[in-house]
């Protein structure tokens, strides 16, 4: 018997495409969750286009887990979520930073 490891179809995250932090110091929790429930690898991969704008808090977690965002100084960065299984599925978040 041959069991078919599930990849995953999709990565989802809990707040829109586009979010905004006021300055320098505020802070987004954004939870980022792997489809379906049964993928056999739910690990994510973080990446930040522009580690001087915001810091991401980590570089991998667990589907249904969060990274913490922090804005540095005003611009924006775009926040990629990729599912770690080989399946190139992923969602991205820009953040910008108003001052």
């Amino acid at each position: 018997v041959t069991v078919k490891a599930q990849k995953a179809t999709k990565v989802t995250v809990n707040v829109k495409k586009s979010i905004s932090l006021q300055k320098k110091g505020k802070s987004v929790n954004i939870k980022a969750t792997v489809s379906p429930s049964n993928t056999y690898n739910k690990a994510i991969t973080v990446s930040n286009s522009k580690k001087k704008v915001v810091k991401v808090s980590t570089s991998k977690i667990r589907s249904g887990k969060t990274v913490k965002v922090t804005a540095l100084k005003k611009g924006s960065s775009k926040i990629k979520f990729t599912a770690a299984d080989g399946s190139r599925k992923s969602t991205t978040v820009k953040v910008t930073v108003k001052k």
